[in-house]
């Protein structure tokens, strides 16, 4: 990866943590964002996604998966 993509990964995860933690409605404590997570799925296979994160609400465990992409040129 690109220092310009390792960047953006981390700029990404700074700001969905700071849109979580400001989420003033829910009070939600329990939420932790990772960068680079490796996930094993299904079938065995380990992933890794750029950044993650999750928390439990009303017995439910929450997941979300983000991943960034640096191309080259304009999609």
């Amino acid at each position: 990866m690109s220092k310009q993509g390792a960047r953006y990964e981390d700029f990404v995860a700074k700001l969905q943590a700071a849109i979580l933690a400001s989420e003033s409605l829910t009070h939600q404590k329990n939420i932790s964002v990772e960068l680079n997570k490796k996930i094993k799925d299904n079938a065995g296979v380990v992933r890794e996604f750029d950044v993650y994160w999750e928390y439990e609400l009303g017995g439910l465990t929450y997941k979300t998966a983000i991943e960034c992409k640096d191309y080259a040129s304009k999609v």
